[in-house]
C-alpha cells in the first residue's frame, strides 16, 4: 500500500478481483507501464549507459561501469573492464581486416564490390515455455528464443549483410505470454524491414500459429497440422479424488477471494468461472486480432476458420492461413525472391 501509494481498502478490492489483466494491473496503479520484456531490457541498457557515462565524465575512472559489466556474467567468467574493452577492440580490428582482406579480394577476382546477404535459419521446436526451461526436454523457451530474433534484428546484424529470416516452427503452442513474447520479436524484424518466412513442419497449431501470423510469408506442409486458433486455460482439481482417499487440505490462511483459485485442492466458485471465462476471452480477441493483422483477413473471417480447429497444411491453404505448400527449401527459396523483390523496389537494408 505504502510502496504503490494506493489506499489500503482500495488495495483490498484489488486483491479481491485477482488475477488482473496487465492494463487493468496498471489503471489500478499496480504496475508502472505494459510493455515486452525487449522494450524493458532497452530501457534498462539506456538507464545503465546513462549511468556509466555520467560517472566517466565525472572522472571516476569507470569503477560503477565495470562492476555492473561483471556482474552480468557468472564469477568464473569475469573480466577486468579494461580487459574487457582491450578484448572487443581487437576483435572489432580482426573483423574490419577480414572484410577488407575478403572485399579486397572479391573485388580484384571480380571487378565489382562484393554484396552479401545473408539468411538466418531459425529452429523453434517443441511446446512454447514462458521464459527458460530447465533443459530437461526439447521446448521453445520464449526468453531465448527472443532474445536471439532480437540480436537479429540489431543494426550490427542488419549491416553484415542479414536480409531475411527463415524461421522453421515445429509446435503444439503452449504459453500465452511466451508466444506473445516470439510474436512481438518477428513484429519488431518485419518493421525493421528483415522479412520473416514461416516454414511450418508436422505441428504448427494454437502458439504454433500465434508466433507465424505475423510474418510476411507462410509456407506449410499439405499434411502440416496448423491452425488451431483458440485458448484454453483451467487447472487439475484433485479435491474429489483426496476426499476418497480420506485426505483434506488446510488451505490456511489466504488473502484475497481469488487466493485458492488455481489451487489444485478446491474446485471453482460460479463466480471464478465467471472470471476464467473472461480472461479467456480477452486473449481469444487478441489472437483473433493478430492473426486478422498478420494474414490481412477481416477479423469476422478469421472467427469463421478459428474456434480451435486444427486445419491440415492443405486446408489452411485454400482458407489464406498459410501462403503456400512446401518444405523448408522452398520456405528458403521464397526468403530469397522477397529480398530480390525488396532490393528491386530500392527497399532492402544495405549490407
Amino acid at each position: 500500500s505504502n510502496a504503490r501509494g494506493i489506499e489500503p481498502r482500495v488495495l483490498k478490492v484489488h486483491i479481491d478481483h485477482a488475477p488482473l489483466t496487465s492494463d487493468v494491473a496498471k489503471e489500478a496503479g499496480l504496475v508502472n507501464g505494459v510493455c515486452y520484456t525487449s522494450a524493458t531490457m532497452d530501457r534498462i541498457a539506456a538507464e545503465v549507459k546513462a549511468q556509466a557515462l555520467e560517472e566517466i565524465s565525472a572522472g571516476a575512472g569507470g569503477k560503477v561501469a565495470a562492476k555492473l559489466l561483471a556482474s552480468k556474467e557468472p564469477l568464473e567468467f569475469k573480466l577486468a573492464f579494461q580487459d574487457y574493452a582491450k578484448a572487443v577492440i581487437a576483435q572489432k580490428k580482426l573483423d574490419d581486416l577480414n572484410t577488407m582482406v575478403r572485399g579486397g579480394l572479391y573485388k580484384a577476382l571480380y571487378g565489382v564490390e562484393e554484396k552479401r546477404s545473408k539468411i538466418a535459419l531459425v529452429y523453434a521446436e517443441g511446446p512454447i515455455l514462458n521464459g527458460t526451461s530447465d533443459g530437461g526436454g526439447k521446448s521453445i523457451d520464449s526468453s531465448v528464443t527472443a532474445s536471439l530474433l532480437r540480436r537479429l534484428g540489431t543494426q550490427k546484424s542488419i549491416k553484415s549483410g542479414l536480409k531475411a529470416v527463415v524461421l522453421r516452427v515445429n509446435s503444439p503452442g503452449g504459453s500465452v505470454v511466451g508466444s506473445d513474447e516470439i510474436w512481438n520479436e518477428i513484429k519488431e524484424l518485419e518493421r525493421k524491414d528483415v522479412p520473416v518466412v514461416i516454414s511450418m513442419g508436422d505441428l504448427a497449431a494454437s502458439g504454433g500459429y500465434y508466433i507465424s501470423a505475423p510474418a510476411s510469408k507462410i509456407v506449410a506442409s499439405p499434411l502440416t497440422l496448423t491452425g488451431s486458433i483458440g485458448v484454453i486455460m483451467g487447472k487439475f482439481n484433485f479435491e474429489k479424488f483426496l476426499a476418497d482417499l480420506g485426505v483434506s487440505i488446510d488451505q490456511g490462511r489466504t488473502f484475497g477471494k481469488n487466493a485458492n483459485m488455481m489451487s489444485a485442492t478446491t474446485s471453482y466458485t460460479r463466480a471464478q468461472k465467471r472470471k476464467l471465462n473472461r480472461m479467456i476471452d480477452e486473449v481469444y480477441d487478441t489472437f483473433l486480432a493478430k492473426v486478422s493483422e498478420g494474414r490481412r483477413m477481416h477479423e469476422w473471417k478469421v472467427r469463421r476458420i478459428a474456434n480451435g480447429r486444427v486445419w491440415t497444411g492443405e486446408d489452411a491453404y485454400r482458407l489464406g492461413l498459410v501462403d503456400a505448400l512446401g518444405g523448408l527449401e522452398d520456405a528458403i527459396a521464397a526468403a530469397q525472391q522477397l529480398v530480390k523483390e525488396r532490393e528491386a523496389d530500392g527497399g532492402g537494408q544495405e549490407a
